[in-house]
C-alpha cells in the first residue's frame, strides 16, 4: 500500500470518528466505503498523471 494511500485512509478514519458519536461499526465501515468511493477517481488521475502511473508501453514522460 502506497504511504499517501495509508495516510489518506487513516485521515478519513480520523475525521469520520471525530465527527460521529454513538456510531456503530457496520455504520462507520459504511461512512468510509462511501467516502473512499467519492475519492477513488481522483487517485486514479493522480496516478495517471505521474510518472509512476506509466502506460503499458512504459513511455510516459519520453521522448
Amino acid at each position: 500500500m502506497s504511504r499517501r494511500l495509508h495516510e489518506f485512509k487513516m485521515e478519513l478514519i480520523a475525521s469520520i470518528v471525530e465527527n460521529s458519536k454513538d456510531v456503530t461499526l457496520i455504520e462507520l465501515k459504511k461512512k468510509l466505503l462511501k467516502e473512499y468511493q467519492k475519492k477513488e477517481p481522483l487517485e486514479r488521475v493522480l496516478k495517471a498523471t505521474s510518472f509512476d502511473g506509466k502506460g503499458k508501453s512504459e513511455t510516459f514522460g519520453k521522448s
